[in-house]
């Protein structure tokens, strides 16, 4: 190694998204080096500071960045290659036939989780409560173990495993939501890169890297031992056994939930040229159910649908519906056809996400037969927002679930009321802590 690519390894070693002074609450850099570089940057070619782009991770440079490219042009070309660049980079590793299948998905979440720290928290505390499904039952402390009053079956390592645990976690006043669309364009670069910079070859390489993903889960041994302990050290996820296995699947959830940020944002910047590219949207009459084996295009046309509606974007809907939902759809408003399967099932997900006065418009539009049917929000959400984390609220407004030791922001939005919970993940936390005393707890969000 040269020792100019010495110097900039340790100087971009400096550079971390914690420190970059676009973050709110960020940590100072202490270094006198890092300062005396910093102030001097803008002196130095160009290919030095191409060079150092291409030391930083993914994570770093989406918040240093804005800082460091004084012209919006030109940060948005850059900013585009990195983020493009990195998931062609995770779709090479994880088709890496001279790397064992365990040892491919385990690098792959590690490097994610280190990029994608928020989604990677809020999925797997998600899965932490499905793994481990008698957490939302009633407890009792019999002899020292947890039991529920149901089956009586002991749990005592998840038991073990919150005890050990900072409490933060486990209480609900720690876990917040933020309207992505208030936030400075330096910060939403930060959280979410991938979507701050996306077109439509992104969406591609997602799709492909979901693809890749799902069939290195399927080929992975159960037993395959995970470093759990990368996600968040002070946990001590090593002893969860039950664990493991689910963990396999976090990484295709924060695979669509990016997707889903992706298309929210090229619909806020009216960028539909790139969404139209990537849906076909002017292809030939289809069914969305015919894209079975392509989930992340099939999320990406039931999202785009509630952005319409919720916007009341006719054009778009008209186009959504006739190409992917109901090829013969009339929108006269005279409500006197049918409607598709799909049709029914968007407008009652519809209604159970919070939006049933914007699900009774796109019927009137439809000009469709429809009696709503209660339905399973938990579903709904992860069928057309892509995540349970994510919801879009009447405003148009499209919320994000956080916790505050991945994100620090100097507003903050709070837990809308819905009659059916979208968010069981975050309404069990503030109970959780009730276990290690043995009191009875009992849940109030839906399960």
């Amino acid at each position: 190694m040269s020792l100019k690519n010495i110097a900039l390894t340790a100087l971009a070693s400096q550079l971390t998204p914690w420190n970059s002074p676009l973050r709110p609450y960020s940590k100072p850099i202490t270094d006198p080096n890092t300062w005396k570089f910093l102030n001097s940057y803008d002196s130095l070619p160009v290919c030095l500071k191409t060079d150092l782009f291409n030391q930083m991770e993914l994570s770093t440079f989406a918040w240093w960045s804005p800082k460091l490219i004084d012209t919006a042009p030109m940060l948005e070309e850059v900013f585009c290659g990195k983020v493009n660049h990195f998931l062609a980079h995770s779709i090479a590793g994880v088709g890496d036939e001279g790397v064992p299948v365990g040892d491919r998905l385990s690098n792959f979440i590690n490097t994610w989780s280190k990029q994608m720290p928020l989604e990677y928290t809020n999925i797997f505390f998600e899965k932490l409560l499905e793994k481990y499904p008698a957490l939302h039952h009633e407890y009792i402390l019999n002899d020292g173990a947890f039991r529920t009053e149901a089956d009586g079956r002991i749990h005592q390592e998840q038991v073990e495993f919150i005890k050990r645990s900072p409490p933060t976690y486990f209480q609900a006043t720690n876990w917040h939501y933020i309207s992505v669309g208030n936030l400075p364009n330096s910060v939403f670069a930060g959280h979410f890169p991938v979507a701050y910079a996306a077109d439509a070859i992104t969406l591609f390489q997602l799709a492909k890297l979901h693809s890749s993903v799902l069939n290195l889960v399927q080929q992975t041994p159960v037993r395959v031992q995970y470093n759990l302990d990368f996600l968040h050290p002070k946990l001590s996820l090593g002893g969860l056994t039950l664990l493991r296995p689910g963990l396999r699947w976090t990484s295709l959830m924060v695979i669509q939930h990016t997707a889903s940020m992706v298309v929210w944002n090229l619909y806020r910047k009216v960028d539909l040229k790139q969404l139209e590219l990537f849906l076909d949207l002017n292809g030939p009459p289809s069914s969305v159910t015919n894209l079975h084996q392509q989930p992340i295009k099939r999320g990406a046309i039931y999202f785009l649908l509630v952005l319409a509606s919720v916007a009341d974007d006719q054009p778009l809907i008209d186009n959504i519906t006739r190409r992917w939902l109901s090829p013969n759809a009339r929108t006269n408003g005279s409500s006197t056809v049918p409607g598709s399967f799909e049709q029914h099932r968007f407008l009652n997900c519809m209604a159970a996400m919070g939006l049933a006065s914007d699900a009774l418009k796109v019927k009137y539009f439809w000009g469709i037969k429809h009696q709503n049917n209660m339905v399973d929000a938990r579903v709904c959400t992860i069928a057309y927002l892509g995540s349970r984390w994510l919801r879009v609220v009447k405003s148009g407004e499209l919320l994000v679930g956080y916790h505050n030791s991945q994100a620090r922001f100097l507003t903050k939005v709070g837990r809308p009321s819905l009659r059916n919970t979208v968010y069981p993940a975050i309404d069990v936390i503030g109970s959780l802590r009730g276990w290690t005393t043995g009191q009875q707890v009992t849940t109030t969000g839906r399960e």
